[in-house]
């Protein structure tokens, strides 16, 4: 029987990364600033999924909602983000979501659903 091959590390970062703290280089915002004249109810929705766009797409991403935005707890494989999420506590696991962005040269965005209130 051969030993089998240990997984690779998911994409994890030491601490949370903060959307809102990613760099922004200039072809990014060029693309955030027509988001957002084209969409302009939300703008950090537009920076966020732009910014997941950007660094993660491609690969599937674990985020948690915090009041200031969204933070990436791992990226990677399915099955890497899983191992990472079998590790949230409790008292975080309403705030997961596990996300899969478009690769950025498939530069996709959808509209939130707005509230007709």
């Amino acid at each position: 029987m051969q030993p089998t091959q240990p997984q690779a590390e998911p994409r994890k970062p030491p601490q949370p990364q903060a959307l809102r703290d990613l760099a922004t280089p200039p072809e990014l915002a060029e693309v955030i600033a027509d988001a957002r004249a084209r969409y302009p109810h939300d703008p950090r929705w537009i920076d966020e999924e732009l910014k997941l766009q950007y660094y993660y797409g491609g690969l599937e991403v674990l985020c948690a909602e915090t009041p200031e935005g969204r933070e990436v707890l791992a990226a990677g494989s399915p099955e890497e983000v899983g191992n990472v999420l079998r590790s949230v506590s409790r008292e975080q696991w309403n705030r997961v979501m596990i996300l899969s962005p478009a690769p950025w040269n498939e530069v996709v965005i959808c509209s939130p659903v707005a509230d007709e209130d």
